[in-house]
């Protein structure tokens, strides 16, 4: 009996749990796989023992995925101890099996030419890929010394459980073909009925026996069967119109099935009728594929020459070469889906720079519809994106569909616990964040932050964005000691990791010093915003977007003081930066308008202030549509100019607008519809 094939699973810790359902699965296929946390025994040392096990191994599965291609550890250097070793094999030879785990690149270039097995979105589909790459190997094995821990389990048949696992696919003709050749083999019993067809009858006290010799060139001797004479065999070649080793052949299954005397001939006929409808079909047989075109003319061939055997070698060979090129063609259609996909993605992100954020979700929508069965991770990526989209155009009940789906096949590709689904997490509880429903929002923000904590580590770039996510969070409740702590933390770790001059450190130094605006701690709030202005003037120019927003927020706390006089200079010189860089259409150019308008209504400068009301309006109503809560905003701001210039009529109807639209959004118990709500009231009470 063959001994076990000795597999090797190099891995990445985050993937331990996949790793060990393979080596379970290995295992039960009456394998030898080799895993460091399964196989190492207590004084061994790791590396050493881990050397031994590669250098024995007949097969050096590597799991790829993004936890270990991103990043230095054991992988990599078990991959170059294994490509080290790969060269001593003969060329086709397999022995490294790259295995990926989720859509991701090899970094190596020998890994990259391999082909791949991939074990997502089907987990069965890979591990019979690898089963079968292993099985179909006829390797010369080498004897060598396994590691001392490896004991060889109670084995069952390889064969049977080959089993388990093999399947054939057949279509077509193949179908058909083959399965005449096993009726051939293994024919139904007949029914115990003598003959009632004319011809050549057998019966009385025969012998059974009997062969075909085929020699020197083609001249073949036959041997009788069932005691037929010379004469009768001949007679039967005439009028079943078949080779003579053809039908000695016939006879030959006849011997084996153990067909009574009294139904051999009705047999016999029903053989030689299956046998010439195969031989007229193969005949007939029209391939574009000259290399199938060639293997259905030699299984002919052995079918005339009365070689079952041989006759069926070429159909499976042919068999298999047409699901080959099925899959290829399947392959190469889904390479162009994925392209087509890609493409779509890249429109929807070319749409979300224009902040055109309806057209990219539709485009982010289509690029998802479009990706084939097998690519969960990338549809996963294009809803998640549609998402994104969707919350910036207002679609919040879309939005909360596409993220929701993504999270939903992140978690079961990839499990509970990985960046990608920490992302997700965070991208829905940003949407209850945006709608006000902040007791929904916390925990995912919480959870999203403790995944990448542990994933990836207490000082990483994706920790400081959770931490002041959950900052903006508090701040946005008003609980200003913890959101204190949160933008603190954020601050300090992007500190540490990029310096004091980095635009994250500037995003976070803006937030804080907004978050003791919001407090009026006005002291401590200029030092934060000035110098994220300083920064951002710095590293990315005067005239840069960030500029622009860091202008805004030192305004607007100006504003709040009743600094007119500074905060004037600032607004106009963030709305001329955005005006030229983004256009005169866009959302922060609307946030811009809005704030100036604000400054003079609150100097009652409101000749001024109503153009520019109108014009923010107008924007938002063009970019973000009739319902968006920002369009709510502008409402309620040209309102409350009506309401100062007595007109509430006017007011109480835009009032009305922002109330409709802020209920159909939030809800009635969020801050801002209920706001508006006193407005109304406030209105209803001046009128009468």
């Amino acid at each position: 009996m063959p001994s076990p094939n000795r597999i090797f699973i190099s891995y990445a810790k985050e993937d331990h749990k996949v790793a060990k359902q393979l080596y379970d699965d290995l295992k039960n296929a009456d394998m030898l796989p080799w895993m460091d946390t399964e196989d190492l025994q207590p004084g061994q040392t790791s590396e050493i023992e881990t050397d031994k096990a590669i250098k024995s191994s007949d097969y050096f599965l590597i799991l790829l995925s993004a936890n270990s291609v991103t990043t230095a550890g054991l992988v990599h250097a078990e991959t170059k101890k294994a490509l080290k070793r790969f060269q001593e094999f003969t060329p086709g030879e397999t022995f490294i099996i790259p295995v990926r785990l989720d859509d991701c690149e090899p970094a190596y270039e020998e890994l990259q030419a391999l082909c791949k097995a991939d074990i997502f979105p089907s987990y069965e589909q890979g591990l019979n890929k690898i089963l079968s790459a292993i099985l179909s190997e006829k390797k010369e094995k080498p004897e060598a010394h396994l590691p001392e821990h490896a004991a060889s389990p109670e084995r069952k048949s390889v064969e049977s459980q080959k089993h388990k696992w093999v399947q054939w696919v057949f279509s077509g003709i193949g179908v058909f073909i083959i399965g005449l050749i096993i009726n051939w083999l293994y024919p139904s019993p007949p029914p115990q009925n003598p003959p009632k067809n004319g011809g050549v009858s057998i019966g009385g006290n025969v012998k059974s026996g009997g062969d075909v010799n085929i020699t020197g060139q083609g001249n073949i001797t036959v041997t009788k069967h069932y005691g037929v004479s010379e004469e009768s065999y001949q007679k039967y070649v005439k009028e079943l119109g078949v080779t003579e080793a053809a039908l000695s052949n016939f006879f030959k299954i006849l011997e084996q099935e153990k067909v009574p005397i009294q139904d051999l001939d009705k047999t016999l006929r029903e053989i030689a009728g299956r046998y010439k409808e195969l031989r007229e079909k193969l005949e007939k047989f029209q391939s574009d594929d000259p290399a199938i075109k060639e293997l259905k003319r030699k299984a002919k061939e052995a079918l005339d020459a009365g070689n079952f055997d041989q006759a069926e070698k070429f159909l499976q060979e042919a068999k298999i070469r047409d699901i080959d090129a099925a899959k290829q063609l399947k392959e190469s259609a889904n390479k162009r889906m994925l392209s087509a996909a890609e493409t779509m993605a890249e429109i929807g992100a070319l749409k979300n720079a224009q902040l055109k954020y309806k057209e990219a979700a539709a485009y982010y929508k289509e690029a998802a519809e479009t990706v084939p069965e097998g690519s969960e991770l990338i549809l996963a990526n294009y809803l998640n994106c549609r998402g994104y989209s969707s919350i910036e155009s207002g679609d919040y009940a879309g939005a909360k569909v596409s993220i929701e789906h993504s999270l939903e096949i992140r978690e079961k590709v990839l499990g509970t616990e990985h960046p990608d689904i920490a992302q997700s997490l965070n991208n829905l509880a940003g949407l209850y964040h945006d709608q006000g429903k902040y007791a929904q929002a916390e925990p995912l923000y919480k959870r999203s932050l403790v995944i990448n904590e542990k994933i990836l580590g207490a000082e990483h770039p994706d920790v400081a964005a959770s931490l002041n996510n959950l900052g903006g969070l508090y701040r946005t409740q008003g609980k200003y000691e913890d959101a204190e702590r949160f933008f603190k933390r954020s601050l300090a770790i992007r500190e540490k990791l990029f310096g004091a001059e980095h635009p994250d450190v500037a995003n976070s130094l803006n937030n804080l010093g907004s978050l003791y605006h919001d407090q009026e701690k006005y002291a401590q709030a200029e030092p934060l915003l000035k110098r994220s202005l300083a920064i951002n003037k710095k590293l990315l120019g005067a005239e840069h977007p960030y500029v622009a927003n860091s202008l805004n927020s030192l305004a607007e706390l100006y504003r709040t003081q009743s600094k007119y006089e500074r905060a004037e200079p600032l607004l106009k010189r963030s709305l001329a930066i955005n005006e030229k860089i983004l256009g005169v259409e866009h959302s922060n150019v609307a946030v811009n308008l809005n704030n100036l308008s604000l400054l003079y209504l609150s100097q009652g400068k409101y000749e001024q202030a109503e153009p520019l009301l109108k014009r923010s309006l107008a924007i938002r109503e063009k970019i973000l549509g009739a319902e968006h809560p920002d369009v709510a905003n502008s409402l309620s701001n040209i309102a409350a100019l009506y309401y100062k210039q007595g007109n509430y009529a006017k007011s109480m109807l835009l009032c009305e607008r922002a109330y409709k639209i802020y209920l159909k959004t939030f809800g009635e118990q969020h801050p801002l519809t209920k706001e508006v709500k006193k407005n109304m009231e406030l209105l209803n009470a001046a009128r009468k």
